[in-house]
């Protein structure tokens, strides 16, 4: 298994569903209540995979992480 996909099934994945639920994009803090501690290393992952892009204190979902949150979805959903 790669570190990515390593990434994806820990807090990477976390945060790509968790910002797709909450519409794409959410403030720093709410991530902080959301995931405790581990937010910060999931978005710089994320951002160096650009799967989400970071502006002031807000996350957002990029195309491709849009597309690969909705993959996680849908995999859960059919659990």
């Amino acid at each position: 298994m790669s570190k990515f996909e390593k990434d994806l099934l820990t807090g990477m994945g976390r945060l790509l569903i968790l910002l797709a639920r909450m519409g794409g994009e959410a403030e720093q803090s709410r991530l902080t209540k959301e995931m405790g501690g581990t937010y910060y290393t999931a978005i710089m992952k994320a951002i160096d995979h650009d799967l989400v892009s970071k502006e002031g204190y807000r996350v957002s979902l990029t195309e491709k992480g849009k597309k690969l949150a909705e993959c996680l979805l849908n995999c859960l959903s059919s659990i």
